[in-house]
């Protein structure tokens, strides 16, 4: 791809975000702006997670963002599709934009329009894995915990792959959706940025048609993934 010069974060105050900042403040990597959904004095908005060895989960997102010196826009809705986010980030040079909104929201057409190039990480191995909590799928067909770095399509989970990495399982089971799920993905964002940042450019495979499209896993198969490792 042609070399962008910006990089940009639109985000959520999630672990999925504060993991991400936890991972570009260790290694040193700028962003030039960052867009914040759902943030302010709202009640009910999150003000930081419970303390974890891996990331830095405890400061909350805005916080973080000061401690890095990044500009920073916020947006008091949650709909990163919104008129005014679109407005925004399309006035933004063409750079590359970390995406990290909250749980269940997809990039629309209007914002993937914008002139960026969205990176996603996706808690499971593309194109076998698509869609909704896959981790746990390929935990039962395969005892195996993946996460793939993509560029976003218009279709979920379809875009170009940009690097993909294999994971140990955590000590603490309980921790894979708050904690270890961000943090995997959050590992994998720092080394696709880390080899962005040296080579001014990021390699970028497209994606098999085929492939398989795991909808929200049930309780009871969640519970069997789980136990098959403790």
């Amino acid at each position: 791809m042609e070399p962008m010069k910006y990089l940009y974060l639109l985000a959520a105050d999630t672990a999925r975000a504060r993991a991400y900042l936890s991972i570009l403040r260790s290694e040193g990597i700028r962003l030039d702006e960052a867009l914040l959904v759902a943030v302010g004095d709202t009640p009910g908005r999150s003000r930081g997670g419970h303390p974890t060895p891996l990331f830095d989960n405890a400061t909350p997102l805005r916080a973080a963002l000061q401690l890095m010196d990044a500009p920073c826009i916020s947006f008091q809705t949650a709909d990163i599709n919104s008129p005014a986010v679109c407005s925004t980030i399309s006035e933004l040079p063409p750079g590359i934009v970390i995406f990290a909104p909250g749980a269940g929201m997809i990039a629309r057409k209007n914002l993937l329009e914008a002139g960026h190039k969205y990176l996603h990480v996706h808690p499971g191995r593309l194109p076998q894995y698509r869609g909704s909590t896959p981790m746990y799928y390929s935990i039962i067909e395969e005892k195996r915990l993946c996460a793939t770095a993509i560029f976003l399509s218009a279709s979920i989970d379809t875009g170009p792959v940009v690097g993909s990495m294999e994971f140990p399982f955590p000590d603490d089971l309980r921790s894979m959706d708050s904690v270890y799920d961000p943090y995997i993905r959050s590992v994998l964002l720092g080394r696709v940025l880390k080899a962005y940042l040296a080579n001014q450019e990021i390699g970028a495979l497209p994606q098999p048609t085929e492939g398989t499209t795991f909808h929200v896993i049930h309780p009871v198969l969640k519970h069997l993934a789980l136990m098959l490792h403790r």
